[in-house]
């Protein structure tokens, strides 16, 4: 650790991913080495363990899922997309900004305030 000594704050040195894995996960009292780590490493990519049957399934799946996101939500024709900022404004009384901000409130709210749903 590196100590600053006129405000008398302690500063981490500088850490890899790794290194501060190494330092954060440490061995009980009663064992040598720490754990070891139980999943999957979510960025590790090998591309010769890729197959192009799972890309083109992987394409086929994007392109449908984004089909159906057009057509509920972007399509001026079809889409929710513009009925529902337009709700936002007329809730913020007509003001874009207002808008914009009740918006990202209502997203802070769904996207984080209901995490105690889950399990």
């Amino acid at each position: 650790m590196k100590r600053v000594k006129s405000a008398e704050i302690t500063l981490p040195p500088r850490l890899t991913h790794s290194h501060w894995l190494a330092h954060t996960v440490q061995p009980l009292p009663n064992q040598s080495s720490p754990p070891a780590l139980i999943g999957e490493d979510a960025a590790a990519f090998s591309l010769s363990s890729q197959s192009l049957g799972a890309w083109a399934f992987f394409t086929a799946e994007l392109s449908v899922v984004m089909g159906i996101l057009y057509v509920a939500w972007v399509s001026p024709s079809t889409g929710w997309a513009g009925a529902y900022c337009a709700a936002f404004e007329r809730a913020a009384g007509g003001s874009s900004t207002g808008a914009i901000v009740l918006q990202l409130a209502a997203f802070a709210v769904v996207h984080s305030g209901l995490a105690f749903l889950r399990p």
